[in-house]
């Protein structure tokens, strides 16, 4: 979602997944990405962008990539990593071995670089919501401690109006 008018919020809401503000300085545009592995593996960064750089070429992207899963809590099994693999071989430096059936899945990693192929300027706020049960939601530990409903963050931008 990306937007020119002033005095409105956008936001995204995640519970692991990527949030991503974006903020283009010289044309006042103001964007946010749901980034979940299926959107940012399907290109929904790259697509905002673009919307993006459609109503100005001539700009300043800037992102910030909010809270979400942790390098070391993303557990995946090999289906997950050979998918990552038919798409491209580079894709290998966003995993790490745990053994012959499980990796471990670096999603912040995966966007920030699709960002910065991009030629926008990120920011991080470096926190992992799987393991900081009591600062964040996180659906997947929801799930592996079997609660019946997680709750979600929000991340947002607001462009004020000036008088």
């Amino acid at each position: 979602m990306i937007t020119k008018m002033k005095g409105f919020a956008l936001g995204v809401v995640t519970a692991d997944c990527v949030p991503i503000i974006l903020y283009d300085a010289k044309n006042e545009i103001a964007g946010c990405i749901h980034a979940g592995w299926k959107g940012a593996f399907k290109g929904i960064i790259s697509n905002t962008i673009s919307k993006m750089k459609k109503i100005s070429s001539d700009n300043k992207i800037y992102a910030c990539i909010g809270p979400c899963i942790g390098r070391k809590s993303y557990e995946v099994d090999k289906n997950f990593y050979k998918m990552f693999m038919i798409k491209s071989k580079n894709n290998k430096i966003y995993f790490s071995n745990i053994n012959k059936t499980k990796k471990l899945f670096n999603l912040r990693k995966f966007v920030t670089n699709k960002l910065v192929k991009a030629n926008i300027k990120v920011d991080q706020v470096d926190r992992d919501t799987f393991a900081e049960k009591s600062n964040f939601f996180s659906y997947r530990r929801s799930c592996k401690l079997k609660q019946k409903d997680y709750g979600r963050c929000i991340s947002s931008i607001c462009m004020p109006e000036l008088n």
